[in-house]
């Protein structure tokens, strides 16, 4: 399983965990989104976040992390879980990552240069000795043309 993160009010970041989840389900992969709304069962989050073997953290809209997302990240490398950090480079002084947390950054005033940090993720993968899912990589590509469509409609509004 793949848990996907994002800090808590990160609205950009939510949606686009939420596009990913539903078109990664229409392919059969398993993605868990960690919910971040009132009323969510910590049960059943900690229990998916057991399950999962790699994560990714989405940080769009914030600069910092928030408690809940720092004891989940906590937790996921307590059960060695892989974790990969995709933040923007603004806010690269402010966010604090656990160590063991592969943090890549990106720059949103420079078209395309998230889906730059996400082909190098995947470059990374491949380099490395252990396996990587062919699940994962395709859930890494189509984040990458969600957040490039979700841009291109954020440009347009400008």
């Amino acid at each position: 399983m793949i848990s996907i993160l994002y800090p808590e009010g990160d609205y950009t970041s939510a949606d686009i965990a939420i596009k990913l989840q539903a078109l990664a389900q229409a392919q059969a992969n398993q993605v868990f989104i960690v919910p971040k709304h009132f009323g969510r069962n910590d049960e059943n989050v900690y229990k998916n976040l057991k399950a999962s073997k790699t994560a990714i953290l989405l940080i769009h809209d914030k600069s910092t992390l928030d408690e809940s997302t720092l004891t989940e990240l906590k937790y996921l490398l307590k059960n060695k879980s892989r974790i990969y950090s995709i933040a923007p480079t603004q806010a690269k002084k402010s966010i604090k990552l656990p160590p063991g947390i592969f943090g890549h950054f990106y720059d949103k005033r420079k078209p395309g240069d998230f889906l730059n940090t996400v082909q190098n993720i995947v470059t990374d993968l491949q380099n490395q000795k252990q396996p990587v899912s062919a699940d994962f990589s395709v859930l890494l590509v189509i984040m990458a043309l969600i957040i490039f469509i979700v841009a291109a409609f954020d440009n347009g509004k400008k």
